[in-house]
């Protein structure tokens, strides 16, 4: 088990991912679905972290309308763009509807710039999609849209509207740290020896001596739900080291409770992605500036202008599927890589747990991200270093 760890800790920091078979038996997998299914029916854990009725998340995954007032704007602006009417305004508001309409006014594009706002809208409406790099090329690498045949296609098959396909407009149903009110999960899955959750290749493969566990989370992918978009993790923990950088050493451990196949919505990460983002998000500065916020419509962005560019010089496709992932299988994904979850057309769902791991002594910069719950954090100061036992643990140390 050693040498394949080591076989599989050059791969890890080539590629900002690495996948280890059957690293959970299966006694251990039907125990850890027993255990949180058991906490969320007691109802532990908390929903989407940010549960204020403000925040991008809820106006993202609910299925309440658009204020009026922001839908008329968005569309004002589409109008001079696409040519559309006042009339067709108000058929808009609301999210998934009139999907035929906007597809029509999408094909009228003849401009980069007409192309990328009326995409940009689409993903606002509809939820973004986790393409391949062959289908960014083919949906985005042509200025022409009325001939573009696999535009069209893109918008029929890819985006999934929901009353053309069924589809729903959630990309998933999550619940976050359970740990923090069920003792079953604190001491049997968090704190057991020998360790359930590889904790410790986590670290070694992150290079830190320990390890404290920032956000859980068991995430069911259901039947007939829209794809999650690609994103990496480091605007939502915005912690910093003590040279003032981002803090970009940690991992998120995916642990499979099913088998996980194309046809259910497979993970997608793209290789080596780590590396951009990483230096694109060097600074806490950078991502308070980030001209795309970590809004779930605007992650494929992320991969358009950091990543794409950057590919088409080095001219090697860095996109990489794992479509045939097995219950007990677990994958170990950088922070800063890019990775996202395709659409579930089937009507299984499956499950899966997360571990958001950052190093101890890792620094509070001063945001509190909308991936952890805000009480969390609220009595933390700019500097504050991440020392509470109960609410961030330590999950592997070393020294």
């Amino acid at each position: 088990m050693i040498s394949s760890i080591e076989k599989l800790l050059p791969s890890y920091r080539r590629d900002g991912v690495a996948l280890l078979r059957g690293a959970i038996p299966e006694k251990v997998t039907r125990m850890l679905d027993s255990i949180y299914t058991k906490a969320t029916l007691n109802r532990h854990g908390s929903s989407y972290p940010n549960m204020d009725g403000e925040g991008p998340l809820v106006r993202v995954f609910s299925n309440r309308p658009i204020p009026v007032r922001q839908g008329t704007r968005l569309l004002t602006d589409d109008e001079k763009a696409l040519g559309i009417t006042g009339k067709d305004i108000p058929n808009y508001i609301i999210p998934g509807k009139n999907s035929e309409e906007v597809k029509k006014i999408a094909i009228k594009c003849r401009s980069d710039k007409e192309r990328d706002r009326m995409i940009h809208s689409l993903q606002k409406r509809f939820g973004p999609r986790v393409m391949t790099t062959e289908q960014y090329d083919q949906v985005f690498g042509q200025e022409n849209m009325v001939n573009n045949k696999h535009f069209v296609e893109y918008v029929n098959e890819v985006y999934y509207f929901k009353e053309n396909n069924n589809f729903i407009d959630n990309f998933s149903a999550n619940k976050f740290n359970l740990f923090q009110s069920c003792n079953d999960i604190r001491g049997t899955v968090l704190s057991s020896s020998p360790e359930i959750i590889p904790f410790s290749i986590a670290a070694h493969f992150s290079g830190c001596l320990s390890m404290r566990l920032w956000c859980e989370n068991f995430f069911t992918k259901l039947p007939m739900s829209n794809a999650y978009p690609l994103h990496c993790m480091l605007p939502f923990i915005g912690l910093s080291n003590n040279r003032g950088e981002t803090e970009t050493r940690g991992c998120t451990i995916w642990v499979l409770l099913d088998d996980v196949s194309r046809e259910s919505g497979g993970v997608c990460v793209i290789k080596n992605s780590h590396a951009q983002m990483k230096d694109k998000f060097a600074l806490i500065e950078n991502i308070l500036a980030e001209a795309h916020p970590a809004l779930s419509f605007e992650f494929d962005l992320w991969y358009r202008e950091y990543i794409k560019q950057d590919n088409e010089k080095n001219g090697t496709p860095p996109t990489v599927h794992y479509t045939d992932l097995k219950k007990g299988d677990v994958l170990i994904v950088n922070n800063a890589t890019l990775y996202g979850i395709s659409a579930n057309p089937s009507s299984r769902p499956w499950k899966a747990l997360q571990y958001h791991l950052v190093p101890d002594g890792s620094i509070f910069a001063g945001y509190r991200s909308s991936w952890v719950p805000r009480h969390l954090l609220k009595d933390a100061q700019i500097g504050d270093y991440l020392v509470d036992e109960e609410k961030f643990p330590v999950v592997f140390n070393a020294v």
